[in-house]
């Protein structure tokens, strides 16, 4: 099988494809003890299978049915965005290009990677939730992916509230303190 991607405008194209990042969201390392970079060389881990399933969907759903779910994550994401920008709590660390929302919960400086660790670990260590990370310049960010076409606003409503609350848990525990 061969792929192909024809561009009009390559100025900007990494970036876009990226949205924001290095990459690190997929291949990285978090317990010390995994082989490195395994998906690199996994055909499910990657671009290559993501192209299949997005020219199955198309040939599926068809051209109105597949622009309709691209229509509807979209919006879902500028619902995201918005509930990001209109939360004290939280911060957008890059605007949103695609279907990533790249944002974390604002804490002092220093501990702000650590804290947004700590609160991703926590929300899918209690089952509440599983929120990708990725590292843009240096800083961790917590990376919202929406592609689930069963999700709702209701649903990121949902998301969102969790994550607030869990994040005020973290800091009234003595968060600060403790670091």
């Amino acid at each position: 099988m061969c792929n192909i991607l024809l561009i009009n405008n390559r100025s900007h194209t990494f970036g876009t494809v990226l949205a924001a990042g290095d990459g690190s969201y997929l291949f990285r390392n978090e317990h010390g003890n995994e082989v490195e970079d395994l998906g690199t060389v996994s055909l499910q881990c990657g671009r290559r299978v993501d192209s299949l399933k997005w020219f199955l969907d198309w040939k599926y759903f068809g051209r109105k049915g597949f622009e309709k779910r691209i229509e509807n994550y979209l919006e879902l994401c500028e619902y995201a965005e918005k509930w990001i920008r209109n939360s004290p709590d939280l911060e957008l660390v890059v605007p949103r290009t695609s279907f990533n929302v790249c944002f974390r919960f604002k804490v002092d400086p220093v501990q702000i990677n650590s804290f947004n660790l700590e609160l991703r670990t926590r929300l899918y260590k209690q089952g509440k939730s599983l929120v990708g990370i990725a590292y843009i310049d240096g800083n961790l960010v917590l990376r919202l992916l929406i592609t689930n076409s069963a999700s709702g606003r209701q649903d990121i409503d949902l998301f969102f509230a969790t994550l607030v609350e869990t994040g005020h848990s973290i800091l009234q525990e003595g968060w600060n303190q403790k670091r």
